[in-house]
C-alpha cells in the first residue's frame, strides 16, 4: 500500500516535471502506465480551467497595495 502511494507520487511529480523517474519504470508496469496516463489527462482538463486575473484586477490590487501603503507611512 505505501509502495503504492509513493510510486503514484512519483507518477504525479514526473506530470509535473519535479522529478527524474525514468519513463522505463513507468512503462513497464501496465498498471502505472495506465495509471500515468489517466493522471496526465486529469492534469490536463485542470490545466484548461486554469485561471488567471485580468490585467485590470491585477492593476487594482497594485493600486490597493500602493495606496494602503501610502495611508500607512502618513500615520
Amino acid at each position: 500500500m505505501k509502495k503504492s502511494f509513493k510510486f503514484r507520487q512519483q507518477i504525479i511529480a514526473k506530470i509535473y516535471q519535479e522529478n527524474d523517474l525514468p519513463q522505463e519504470d513507468i512503462f513497464a508496469n501496465a498498471k502505472a502506465e495506465e495509471e500515468y496516463f489517466e493522471l496526465k489527462n486529469i492534469k490536463k482538463q485542470l490545466d484548461r480551467y486554469l485561471k488567471t486575473p485580468s490585467e485590470k484586477v491585477i492593476q487594482n490590487i497594485l493600486n490597493y497595495s500602493k495606496n494602503y501603503n501610502q495611508a500607512l507611512k502618513a500615520r
